[in-house]
C-alpha cells in the first residue's frame, strides 16, 4: 500500500473550513479539476457521490463513499468504482494557532503481484498527490478570499 499525505495552512477557523469542504456538491467551485460532484445517495453521516474530473487532460469519473465525522472535523472517503477503486483516505481540518491545517490523505493498494508497488507509486505521484496539492492551493485561495 502507498500512503500519501498533503496539507496546507488556511487562515480561517477549523469549523468554517470543515463546513465548506463538507459541501461535496460545491467541490467543483473549490477545486478546478472537478467538473461535477453529485450526491446520489444519503444515509445518515454517509453519502455516495458521483464525481467527474479532468485529470492530466482526460475526463475521469468515479463513485465514492464519504463518511462525515463532525466531532473530529474530518471525513473518510473510499472510491467504490472507477479507475482507483478501493483507494481510501481522509480529509482532516486540524485547528492550529494560524487557523486550520487542512490535511488530505490517500491510501492506494492495487494488489498487483510483482509490479503493483511500482504502479501505485507512479499513479500516486503523477496523479493523486498532484491533484491533492493543486486542490489544497485552490481551496486555500477561495476560502481565504471569502
Amino acid at each position: 500500500m502507498t500512503h500519501l499525505e498533503d496539507s496546507i495552512i488556511i487562515k480561517k477557523s477549523a469549523d468554517e473550513v470543515y463546513r465548506i469542504v463538507c459541501d461535496v456538491e460545491s467541490h467543483p467551485k473549490l477545486m478546478t479539476y472537478f467538473r461535477e460532484c453529485k450526491i446520489i445517495k444519503k444515509d445518515g453521516n454517509k453519502v455516495t457521490v458521483n464525481r467527474v474530473a479532468e485529470i492530466d487532460g482526460k475526463i475521469r469519473s468515479w463513485v465514492g463513499e464519504i463518511t462525515f465525522k463532525p466531532e473530529k472535523r474530518s471525513f473518510d472517503f473510499k472510491q467504490i468504482d472507477g479507475p482507483l477503486k478501493g483507494m481510501t483516505g481522509e480529509w482532516i481540518c486540524e485547528p492550529i494557532d494560524e487557523g486550520t491545517k487542512l490535511i488530505i490523505t490517500h491510501n492506494i493498494n492495487f494488489n498487483i503481484p510483482v509490479f503493483g508497488k511500482l504502479v501505485e507509486l507512479y499513479v500516486a505521484n503523477k496523479f493523486v498527490s498532484k491533484s491533492a496539492r493543486d486542490g489544497l492551493k485552490s481551496i486555500k485561495n477561495i476560502i481565504e478570499k471569502g
